[in-house]
């Protein structure tokens, strides 16, 4: 008694919590207790996905954001770089006719672009022009022009090829005077070199890379043509003593030397000229290799070398000038380094508008969620309402009631699932005064069949011993290219209709219709006696209709038949969510090989089968065949109708 009182407290319990049905509490039998609803399993379960998708889409958006405000940055700077390159170039690479109002003017250049660019975006902390040395020649902050010492950026950016950028990240800490408190600040740096990219120096580099190695294995001829053309170009800054018309060499090995002609002296004074004229400086322990002073010497030695008959030690003096004048281009090249912009850019001010962009997203998706789950949970609400009437309709049914329908009016699947529900009580109706009429032996049995509960799944079942028959319609394809596709469906279901109700009535099981073609199997003792009467029946009824057809002017078709017996695997087949019960093994490929082998209305059966017939069918002996597939030929006989 107390039992049964602590019992009803919990249910009461329940009820005032859960809000459970009291009419199903009350009913005997196993109906469990809901005590999480669809409505909120649904419902926690669309939170929790939701919850994890927005927060996984949070960081992603986080990460891409921070990598797309990162790559716009880099993409400012470069965009910075092209505007400020000519005026920097100009102003970093001041020659002898550069004047100082030149120099003002591209200063001015580089100081508004450079405040315009942080006017425009506040993240920049600075920008830093500096000269190929490190000395910052222009900055935005004041402080840089009092370092003594090259930031490592800036010397890092200095080591940069031309078109490359080079990133630093640091930080810097600040104190608070008042508070005493500390914080760090982080900042990154792009640094982006500074080349001469046009004048007098990059044309004559432009020229020796692309000529002077060929001229020394050059022809005569092509030497001239070189020469010819170096002196035509830079003949106003060679001077006369290099005109090669007006100082002819000799032929032969001249004794003297001669400018005139010689690339080496033209490059060497080339290359001379050119940090001349735009105020290089040249260390001093190399002062000596922009002299002409050395090559006169060497070139001397090398003419000695060839009057005393010593090609060897002349071609080691020549590797040696050529050795000299690359160093000399080398020096010219690396003066083509300028100096370095530095755009440096505060992380932290970066971070925070990334932060400030996800935390606007995770609002609005914690805004989308919230509206989402109100919608979701009416929408539910107002189908576990109809569940709700479903509900009491079955303990109304379960009552006895069977005379009472549901009603639900939408349209959706539990609409339908009361529909199916009113037409599963008129069946049950039905059944119910049938069951009078069943043995209790028979619902036994059936009992006994729902209770196994056997799954149904892939794989071989069982090896049967079976006789197959294939009918293939003949002249089909042709027919279904001139008909429309109504017809061609219509002929071929009347004669697959004739076919069938043969088979069925010989107790045969069709196993498929492919194409315009029938499989069927026969068991049991008699199967062979089974599957030719069967052939030969179709052959009969087909001869019967084409007769028909005939006199009423439609199409009319033969058919051909295989047949065939033996052990096969019989099993389901195909996928987890689409199989057949088929029949496999040797015996079937044959019996379609036969099928295909026949004549129109002929009936071909291998001599196995025909052996294991009791009956009398007329036969017609015919020579073994050969089939695709096989390599032994295969005997048969003709059945005759």
């Amino acid at each position: 008694m107390g039992s049964q009182k602590k019992t009803t407290l919990f249910k009461k319990f329940l009820f005032l919590f859960f809000k459970q049905n009291k009419l199903i509490s009350e009913i005997d039998g196993d109906i469990r207790e809901v005590y999480f609803g669809m409505r909120g399993r649904v419902l926690g379960l669309i939170v929790i996905v939701m919850t994890v998708t927005i927060f996984v889409l949070t960081l992603a958006i986080f990460h891409n954001n921070r990598s797309l405000i990162i790559d716009e940055k880099i993409a400012k700077a470069r965009s910075l770089t092209k505007i400020l390159a000519g005026p920097a170039e100009f102003y970093l690479d001041k020659d002898i006719e550069t004047t100082k109002n030149d120099l003002n003017t591209k200063y001015s250049i580089i100081k508004t672009e450079s405040q315009n660019f942080i006017t425009y975006n506040d993240d920049i902390s600075k920008i830093i022009l500096t000269n190929e040395y490190g000395n910052v020649r222009y900055s935005t902050d004041k402080n840089d022009y009092k370092r003594s010492k090259t930031l490592t950026y800036i010397a890092d950016g200095l080591k940069l090829e031309d078109g490359k950028l080079g990133f630093y990240d640091y930080s810097v800490e600040n104190k608070n005077k008042n508070t005493g408190d500390k914080t760090v600040t982080n900042f990154r740096v792009i640094t982006s070199p500074i080349f001469l990219h046009s004048g007098n120096a990059v044309e004559v580099l432009n020229d020796y890379n692309r000529l002077f190695e060929e001229y020394e294995t050059a022809s005569r001829a092509r030497k001239d043509q070189i020469y010819a053309f170096i002196w035509k170009k830079y003949k106003d800054i060679l001077g006369e003593e290099f005109d090669p018309v007006k100082n002819k060499q000799e032929e032969g090995i001249s004794l003297k030397v001669n400018k005139a002609g010689d690339i080496d002296f033209a490059f060497l004074t080339l290359f001379a000229d050119c940090m001349a004229f735009r105020e290089k400086r040249v260390p001093k322990k190399e002062r000596e290799l922009w002299s002409l002073k050395w090559l006169y010497s060497q070139k001397e030695a090398k003419i000695k070398a060839y009057v005393d008959d010593s090609a060897a030690n002349a071609k080691k003096i020549n590797d040696g000038i050529k050795d000299r004048i690359k160093n000399v281009a080398e020096s010219v090249e690396r003066s083509r380094r300028l100096g370095v912009l530095a755009v440096v850019f505060n992380i932290d001010m970066i971070n925070e508008s990334s932060s400030r962009n996800v935390r606007w997203v995770l609002i609005s998706a914690l805004i989308a969620l919230l509206l989402g789950s109100i919608a979701i949970f009416i929408i539910l609400s107002f189908n576990v309402k109809n569940l709700k009437k479903l509900e009491k309709w079955s303990i109304s049914v379960g009552s006895g009631n069977i005379d009472e329908k549901i009603h639900i009016t939408t349209n959706d699947e539990i609409g339908r699932l009361g529909d199916l529900s009113n037409k599963m009580i008129e069946e049950i109706k039905l059944k119910y005064h049938l069951e009078k009429y069943v043995s209790k032996s028979t619902k036994s049995m059936l009992m006994r069949r729902r209770s196994t509960d056997k799954a149904v799944g892939l794989g071989v079942t069982e090896r049967k011993d079976l006789a197959f028959i294939f009918s293939d319609v003949r002249g089909f394809t042709s027919f279904s290219e001139n008909e429309t596709p109504e017809t061609v469906v219509e002929t071929l279901n009347y004669y697959f209709e004739m076919q069938s109700n043969i088979i069925k009535s010989n107790k045969g099981d069709i196993d498929d219709y492919v194409g315009d073609q029938i499989m069927a199997h026969f068991s049991g003792e008699k199967k062979a006696d089974r599957v030719i009467d069967t052939a030969i029946r179709i052959m009969r009824e087909t001869a019967r209709v084409n007769e028909e057809r005939r006199k009423r002017g439609q199409s009319i078709f033969e058919v051909g038949i295989g047949v065939h017996g033996g052990e096969v695997v019989a099993g389901n087949i195909g996928s987890t969510f689409r199989m057949d019960f088929a029949c496999i093994g040797d015996v079937v490929n044959l019996s379609s090989r036969l099928c295909s082998a026949a004549a129109p209305g002929e009936i071909l059966a291998s001599k196995h089968i025909f052996r294991e017939t009791k009956r009398k069918f007329k036969k017609k002996d015919s020579p073994a065949i050969t089939v695709k597939g096989k390599k032994d030929k295969i005997e048969i006989v003709k059945i005759e109708y």
